[in-house]
């Protein structure tokens, strides 16, 4: 199921038929086209605006924080879970989630939001060795610049279908616009949704 945008989304800004069964492409195969796109954002901006997993990770300390204990800073951030936190204890490792507690003030916590995590007891152990981590993160609610992105992006790949696309003047009346000169123009708007969302930090 497509996330970050609709076909619909993107038949209205080709100014085109409703992408069905008997269109070219079909619905089908634009929803296959806007799923590659979703995987293409997250991994050029690292982050993800739907449930993502990463699993068994290694991680080493970033540095000891005085106040928290030794702090990991994340690949990702808007952590959802944690579903693995295995802390070597000298010998093995040993599972933080079914022995220790969670909290500010216990054996480990979480900034989820920015994607921080912290192991307050242990604290010699797990500088010898990296932890193992596995969790799911993403946000919950798809952003309007990801969603501009993703019809642009999408767009794209089916201007490659056509030699002309109709659209319409400011008059109101029909003209072709060719194909090189509308995929020039999305991929404009690709490029600057990219800057806007690196220069607050998502990069």
């Amino acid at each position: 199921m497509v996330t970050y945008c609709q076909s619909t989304e993107v038949s209205e800004l080709l100014q085109i038929e409703t992408f069905s069964s008997s269109t070219s492409p079909t619905f089908s195969q634009v929803e296959k086209i806007i799923t590659r796109k979703e995987d293409r954002i997250n991994q050029k901006l690292r982050h993800s605006w739907k449930e993502a997993t990463t699993s068994d990770l290694f991680l080493d300390v970033t540095f000891l924080d005085p106040n928290n204990g030794a702090r990991f800073d994340l690949p990702n951030y808007t952590i959802r879970d944690i579903t693995k936190l295995n802390v070597w204890d000298g010998s093995a490792y040993v599972n933080f989630l079914t022995t220790r507690t969670e909290g500010r003030n216990k054996d480990y916590w979480i900034d989820k939001k920015l994607g921080v995590l912290y192991i307050k007891s242990d604290v010699r152990r797990v500088t010898n060795k990296p932890i193992e981590l596995s969790y799911t993160y993403g946000e919950t609610v798809v952003s309007g610049d990801v969603e501009d992105l993703c019809i642009y992006l999408t767009a794209v790949d089916i201007l490659s279908m056509y030699s002309k696309v109709v659209s319409l003047s400011d008059d109101g009346n029909s003209q072709t616009s060719s194909q090189d000169q509308r995929i020039i123009h999305m991929k404009g708007e690709i490029n600057k949704i990219y800057n806007s969302l690196s220069n607050i930090g998502t990069f």
